[in-house]
């Protein structure tokens, strides 16, 4: 520990022992086990030659004519023993030469990991050194009364900030989440009114180009032309969906669902969309909880997630795992979903999909839902952000687990249609660490 933190941790036993020490005649001085000087009282500063604050960090060795070793080594016994440590001090006197002093050393603060024990020598000549050490027992239990004090305060204060820079951070996050919602909401209101309107001019060139082909003799030189115009228009109708889809203002065919049966009707063309190293698995109990939703956005959350695993794993061989069930939510586990809206409590159906791929940091996840956000090359449309669309217009939340190494875990909930849950369905209250993706 180096003098200027000292004298900062312990500014107040400072105060407290220049307070007691400063009228006395002898020399104090309150030193590390390591021979730092801390603090010397006025008597010891007129011994080593130095002033009050030019004293303070300056090594004990420097002032006595002792073997630094014989210094270190009595010093060393001084903060290893909780009773008074008798020994001697030959002090380099101003004009006057070395001078042999009796004295006692104080453990104040014992030795820990963190920090060295602090010990307060008292010197005095040899013809009055008894008497003097007798009475200075008393004061020195005084001054230890006054550390502990000091001491049960600074932890108090510890405490205190750490409380504080828990609810400072918490309040970061709440609005930092808060800020990501404000920001999502308005860039869906805005999507949502673009999309809208340009899928409307789209029909409208669709329309046309539709007419314009029934009208076109089959090998007419124009009719490779207007089927070009068709295909884009198709791709550009196709993410306007999405973009209507992520701003929660597409247009859903509720009918209620069997997550289980949707995905295992889907297994066949999961399979050949994924990579041919990757091992795709289901995990899809019989008797799960139904829920409200539009079986088409639904699989197309399914299709997207699952390909985006199988990129995630690449050319290494690698597991993708389908899983649904169903989960008890309670308040604090559905705050902790990502873009959290006051999701009432209650029996949740989750999808789940889990990779063995390379994971994702933490600057990666925060962008995750972001319109066009992609770390591939070439993006494909808004991708996960089309996700957490759906997911919010069918009143559900999202959890990603991942860790770069780790793969990636992300657990969509939608509310269960209110309906009898068999006993070896239900999961009991949802953790907060559930894991399956492995680096």
């Amino acid at each position: 520990m180096t003098g200027g933190s000292i004298l900062v941790r312990h500014a107040a036993l400072i105060e407290h022992f220049h307070a007691l020490t400063d009228s006395w005649p002898a020399a104090h001085l309150l030193v590390t086990e390591d021979g730092e000087i801390v603090a010397a009282n006025i008597a010891a500063q007129k011994l080593s030659g130095l002033e009050r604050d030019t004293c303070n960090g300056k090594k004990l060795s420097d002032f006595v004519s002792d073997r630094p070793d014989d210094l270190l080594q009595y010093l060393h016994v001084c903060a290893r023993n909780r009773r008074p440590m008798p020994g001697a001090i030959s002090w380099r006197q101003t004009g006057n030469g070395p001078h042999e002093y009796r004295c006692q050393g104080f453990v104040i603060e014992p030795h820990s990991s963190a920090s060295s024990a602090l010990v307060i020598i008292h010197c005095e000549t040899k013809d009055v050194a008894g008497n003097k050490f007798i009475a200075l027992n008393r004061k020195m239990e005084e001054l230890k009364d006054a550390y502990n004090k000091l001491a049960a305060q600074a932890e108090d204060l510890k405490s205190e900030i750490a409380r504080r820079m828990r609810m400072e951070e918490k309040q970061r996050a709440l609005e930092k989440q808060m800020y990501h919602v404000q920001k999502l909401e308005s860039l869906g209101i805005m999507a949502g009114g673009i999309a809208h309107d340009f899928n409307n001019m789209l029909m409208a060139v669709l329309g046309n180009a539709d007419l314009a082909l029934a009208d076109l003799d089959p090998w007419s030189p124009v009719r490779p032309f207007i089927e070009e115009i068709e295909k884009v228009s198709r791709r550009a109708a196709d993410l306007c969906r999405q973009m209507l889809a992520y701003s929660g203002r597409g247009n859903f065919v509720v009918k209620t669902v069997n997550l289980s049966d949707l995905l295992l009707d889907m297994a066949g063309m999961l399979e050949i969309s994924v990579s041919k190293k990757a091992v795709l698995k289901f995990n899809c109990p019989e008797n799960l909880p139904p829920i409200d939703s539009d079986p088409s956005q639904i699989r197309q959350i399914v299709m997207n997630l699952v390909i985006n695993a199988s990129e995630a794993i690449g050319n290494r061989s690698g597991v993708i795992t389908v899983s649904t069930g169903a989960v008890e939510c309670d308040r604090s586990y559905l705050a902790a979903t990502f873009l959290d809206e006051n999701l009432a409590e209650g029996l949740y159906t989750y999808l789940e999909v889990a990779d063995t791929g390379h994971g994702m940091d933490g600057e990666t996840k925060a962008k995750l839902f972001d319109p066009f956000f992609t770390t591939k090359f070439t993006g494909r449309g808004l991708g996960m952000s089309a996700v957490l669309g759906i997911v919010r217009g069918h009143k559900g939340g999202i959890k990603v687990y991942s860790e770069p190494g780790r793969g990636t875990t992300i657990k969509l909930l939608f509310p269960s249609v209110p309906d009898a849950l068999p006993e070896d369905m239900h999961e009991g209250p949802a953790g907060d660490g559930k894991w399956q993706g492995q680096g």
